[in-house]
């Protein structure tokens, strides 16, 4: 298992310091959107949602959310709560899109 994880980072360190130091603006947001939406779906499976509906929904919001706090700086407790509020959002209504 450490193997495959210094393997990994081998790989991908020195491509991730390129990206980094090499794209530009616009190429870098486009990256980081594709970080997202994968870190929003494994998110997804940590705090329990199941349905690929309530995942999806999970994923616009974070994307939205995103996009609203480049358009204004706020402060890290108020950027907090905003997180917890879209988790707890999306715990609620992934009943509502489960086939359970």
């Amino acid at each position: 298992m450490l193997l495959k994880r210094l393997i990994t980072a081998a790989l991908l360190g020195p491509l991730v310091i390129m990206g980094v130091l090499l794209s530009n603006q616009n190429q870098f947001v486009g990256a980081l959107i594709v970080i997202l939406i994968i870190a929003s779906w494994e998110f997804c499976s940590l705090i329990k949602i199941k349905s690929i509906a309530g995942k999806a929904a999970f994923i616009m919001l974070a994307i939205a959310i995103t996009y609203f706090f480049k358009k204004r700086t706020l402060d890290p407790e108020t950027s907090f709560n905003c997180l917890v509020t879209l988790v707890d959002y999306c715990i609620i209504l992934d009943p509502y899109f489960s086939k359970a």
